[in-house]
């Protein structure tokens, strides 16, 4: 009888090794599949998956994405209810959303500073541009009244009174005053 029972102990030994041999491999196959999920998820997202999904009004991709790519990660023995799935899946999509946010944030932040920029760079060039053409106005004022004065003062001989001096006088401020205009000093 005791040869029996050491035959049944053993039969069943090699019956629970058996058994786990194969719960073994199954693991193994089990976890193998796990890993290609999660390598299949990576290569997805590198490829741009997250980009897709941000930039996508439709739902049959995030359904997908939720049904059938989240849950990738998870252990196999203890899968997401798909409430749970869909948790996840908008929490994503919100941390996304958040990002995109203060992504804009930052770029409306650039674009005002260079409009900002910009303007006043054209406000400091039209102003130098009117005060080149108030100075050359000023300039040429100034030229075409000494030249007259010198005709009329006797420079030509004809003329007993000499005016050559309110000319140079004339021409001294008038270059002094489109100076100042040049350089942006209220007269």
């Amino acid at each position: 009888m005791t040869i029996q029972i050491f035959k049944g102990v053993q039969n069943q030994e090699l019956a629970l090794k058996a058994d786990y041999d194969k719960l073994a491999a199954e693991c193994g196959a089990l976890q193998a599949a796990n890993i290609h999920a999660a390598l299949c998820i990576n290569a997805a997202m590198v490829e741009g998956l997250l980009e897709a999904l941000a930039e996508s009004n439709d739902d049959r991709l995030v359904d997908l994405v939720n049904r059938r790519l989240l849950h990738a990660y998870q252990e196999v023995n203890s899968p997401l209810t798909e409430e749970q799935l869909w948790q996840m899946g908008d929490a994503i999509l919100l941390e996304q959303l958040k990002d995109g946010t203060s992504f804009i944030a930052r770029q409306s932040e650039i674009i005002a500073n260079q409009n900002q920029r910009i303007a006043e760079l054209e406000s400091k060039t039209t102003a130098a541009a009117i005060a080149e053409w108030k100075a050359r106005g000023v300039e040429e004022f100034v030229s075409e009244l000494s030249v007259k004065l010198r005709l009329a003062g006797g420079e030509d001989g004809r003329s007993l009174v000499y005016y050559g001096e309110y000319a140079d006088h004339m021409e001294s401020k008038g270059e002094d005053f489109a100076a100042k205009l040049r350089a942006g000093v209220e007269p």
